[in-house]
């Protein structure tokens, strides 16, 4: 059995991949930590509040009131050492970052046997930042411009299983690369939501390997790859302009 600490956010992605993950790894002792938000949220455009306020009102509905974030832990200080004696008391086996909203620095990152794990929602190292899948579906036919492997007819969109090695953003040693079909009827938020669902048995893979006692065998990004921070009024322009939409109320049938 490991000891398992399960970094994430407060949003509805969140609660999706945890409903995913936690009964595959309930052999394990779990513990759950939330940061409030990701990234600077400051002056976003009206469409990211909006969407984030539909998030917000969905996890206070009934249908989520088992979710798993609502018992986990705030933990925005996880720096400090308060939040490291939190984590230090449970003498973790490996860390999972699943959306977390806080760079790790290097006395959290030094503390769990087996290393950190994240799970990025974007293929790196052609997709860092926030907003992976939407920065993914915008750049869909202008895969020749980014510095990737893809061809031009190839989804953008995916996930990328990394170790975080220190305290630099989605730089990590690649486990694995998931690339995901996009779904282009389908919105935004649809598509982060379906990355989760391809993505968590893969990351559950990986527990497998370090509870067999093998080594996760990594691979160095081979190139600086793009970063990308929230979307501006033009770039959701630009979305809407290819026929994309960000979210519909009618995805959260996918939950």
């Amino acid at each position: 059995m490991l000891n398992i600490i399960v970094l994430t956010n407060r949003d509805v992605p969140a609660h999706y991949a945890l409903s995913l993950l936690l009964p595959a790894i309930e052999s394990h002792k779990v513990h759950i930590f939330t940061s409030s938000k990701v990234g600077g949220t400051n002056n976003l455009p009206k469409e990211l509040l909006e969407l984030a306020q539909f998030e917000s009102d969905l996890l206070q509905s009934p249908e989520f009131k088992h979710s798993p974030l609502h018992s986990a832990k705030l933990l925005d200080n996880i720096n400090t050492p308060k939040g490291l004696e939190q984590l230090s008391a449970i003498k973790p086996d490996v860390i999972l970052s699943i959306r977390f909203g806080k760079i790790l620095r290097e006395p959290v990152i030094k503390l769990p046997k087996f290393g950190v794990l994240n799970l990025h929602s974007g293929l790196l190292p052609e997709f860092k930042g926030v907003m992976a899948t939407f920065w993914a579906m915008l750049n869909t036919e202008k895969a020749s411009s980014l510095d990737s492997t893809f061809k031009p007819k190839d989804s953008l969109i995916g996930a990328t299983i990394h170790s975080i090695d220190d305290a630099s953003i989605d730089t990590g040693q690649i486990i694995t690369r998931i690339p995901i079909e996009l779904v282009s009827s389908k919105s935004y938020w649809w598509n982060v939501l379906n990355v989760y669902k391809q993505s968590i048995p893969e990351l559950v893979k990986s527990i497998q390997t370090i509870e067999c006692g093998r080594l996760l065998v990594g691979q160095p990004q081979t190139s600086a790859g793009n970063y990308f921070s929230y979307p501006t009024e033009e770039s959701i322009l630009a979305f809407h302009k290819k026929g994309f939409k960000l979210f519909e109320p009618s995805d959260i049938e996918f939950c």
